[in-house]
């Protein structure tokens, strides 16, 4: 996976993230093993990106993500703020 696509991948996981009501919900949408959910959802808080709070679940086995230049992380920070 290339960091752009990581980079588009990271923002359809934000809007899908702000429209579910639940942690299985963004799973199923995204295609996603629930693990791998939780790990893009942290690494988008430690890089300043706020999400809407949802109920926790268990994690599974850590998933390691590509990682982004400072410019993708504000750029997604900003889109956030814009769609919240």
């Amino acid at each position: 996976m290339t960091r752009l696509e990581f980079f588009q991948e990271l923002r359809r996981f934000i809007r899908i993230w702000q429209r579910s009501s639940n942690l299985d919900e963004v799973a199923r949408r995204l295609k996603m093993e629930k693990s791998r959910v939780q790990v893009l959802r942290l690494k988008l808080k430690r890089n300043g990106v706020e999400l809407k709070e949802m109920p926790r679940t268990v994690v599974g086995k850590r998933v390691t993500p590509p990682t982004l230049s400072k410019k993708h992380w504000k750029r997604l920070k900003a889109e956030v703020s814009v769609t919240v």
